[in-house]
């Protein structure tokens, strides 16, 4: 036999051999070869279909799950949203790309894409339905990247707005402890920063914003391990539990926070620095209530800070510019006193 032959041959006893399967079962091998979900269900919500991907997705093996409620995969409070798929499917309705919560046998909740058809009888009437579905968690967590992204310069071209019109540093300071405390989410903040006087003497003030200024009950802060750090420029801290930080409480004559004081659990703590590299102080933020702060909340603050600083110079070269003015004035006007006296 020709080579032709016997490849024609080969071919078509393939073919017999596919055909033999049935198109239920290649229908069938199909389904759960699928990397997307799909499920089988009654018009009660009663699992009878349950392919690899839904397996891999949701972590039931086809045992644990078949004949149990479609509720177990639908999180308590979204379960309302299956008596609207129900009542639609008994219409007629297909629904299609409905994006949702779901519920991983770990409890883990997902973000998925759904499609659920109607399934008919010979005569028409809706008797079941399928439903597909695809995992689109990671897209849901780049949005929500994206949108915080967003978020987060919109803010800062706010604070960068907002403290960079003015020159005042007072009104600067007060203005960078209102937002900061608002946009970390503490329940009280303080900003300590440095002045110098016309004298050229050095000093350092505060602000607060949360509670009330008789609340804080405290003076300025001293050089213990805990602020240290801050007021050198070394960096920011961050506690979910500052109590529990071994630099807390082995200073005089305290050993932690003084009596009186506003309670405080979680803290950031981020010095603001000139772009010359001078310390121009420290933000300070606290809550009453552990975990409050996060890397996102440390980033936003700390591009706060850095806002800060270039608005702190601003209005210190601002005021030397004032002083200068005013004293080369007043030379002026005593030059003006001899010559005409």
């Amino acid at each position: 036999m020709a080579a032709n032959d016997a490849t024609h041959v080969d071919a078509e006893h393939g073919l017999k051999k596919r055909g033999a399967l049935g198109a239920a079962d290649r229908l069938s091998a199909i389904i759960e070869s699928s990397d997307d979900v799909i499920i089988g269900k009654t018009l009660d919500g009663i699992i009878t279909d349950w392919n690899a991907g839904a397996e891999r997705v949701f972590g039931y093996a086809p045992e644990e799950i078949m004949g149990a409620s479609i509720l177990t995969l639908i999180p308590q409070d979204r379960r309302a949203e299956e008596d609207e798929i129900i009542a639609r499917l008994k219409n007629g309705e297909r629904i299609s790309d409905f994006e949702t919560l779901r519920q991983r046998k770990d409890g883990s909740l997902i973000h998925i894409s759904l499609t659920v058809s109607p399934i008919r009888s010979a005569d028409g009437m809706v008797i079941n339905a399928s439903q597909t579905a695809r995992d689109i968690t990671a897209r849901k967590q780049t949005e929500t990247l994206l949108a915080q992204q967003s978020e987060r310069l919109q803010t800062l071209y706010r604070v960068a707005s907002e403290i960079s019109r003015d020159l005042d540093l007072d009104r600067i300071v007060q203005s960078v402890t209102d937002i900061g405390t608002e946009l970390s989410g503490a329940k009280f903040g303080a900003f300590f920063y440095n002045v110098t006087n016309a004298a050229g003497e050095s000093y350092q003030l505060y602000t607060l914003s949360g509670a009330a200024r008789e609340a804080f009950n405290f003076g300025m802060p001293r050089n213990t391990a805990v602020f240290a750090p801050t007021f050198a420029g070394e960096g920011v801290i961050r506690s979910d539990d500052i109590r529990t930080d071994p630099r807390y409480g082995h200073s005089a004559p305290h050993y932690g926070m003084p009596p009186g004081h506003l309670p405080v659990v979680s803290y950031l703590a981020v010095p603001v620095t000139s772009v010359s590299g001078e310390v121009l102080g420290g933000l300070f933020f606290a809550h009453d209530e552990p975990g409050k702060f996060t890397a996102d909340t440390e980033n936003l603050v700390s591009a706060i800070a850095a806002q800060t600083a270039v608005a702190m110079d601003n209005a210190r070269l601002h005021k030397a510019a004032q002083q200068e003015i005013e004293q080369r004035r007043r030379a002026e006007g005593q030059r003006n006193f001899f010559f005409t006296n």
